[in-house]
């Protein structure tokens, strides 16, 4: 294998470990956001829906599928 290879393949791993630590932020950031919210508010239908929409589906979907990417990624260049 040539090193510009190998380069290329740390660098997709830089990639996706950096897509897949934005996607663990994001996802820590509406955890917090909603404890924060219910603290204050108390619990609701409506603050529970939203948290459920934007946690569940969307930021759990992306950090799963950003995971995938890096495990992909890893094992190919240390070829587990």
């Amino acid at each position: 294998m040539r090193e510009s290879d190998d380069l290329t393949r740390l660098l997709e791993i830089r990639s996706a470990l950096n897509e897949a630590i934005k996607s663990q932020r994001r996802s820590d950031k509406c955890h917090q956001s909603y404890i924060e919210k219910t603290n204050k508010q108390g619990f609701s239908r409506s603050l529970t829906t939203t948290y459920n929409a934007a946690a569940a589906a969307s930021n759990a979907s992306a950090l799963r599928t950003d995971m995938a990417q890096l495990k992909d990624a890893v094992e190919a260049v240390f070829h587990f």
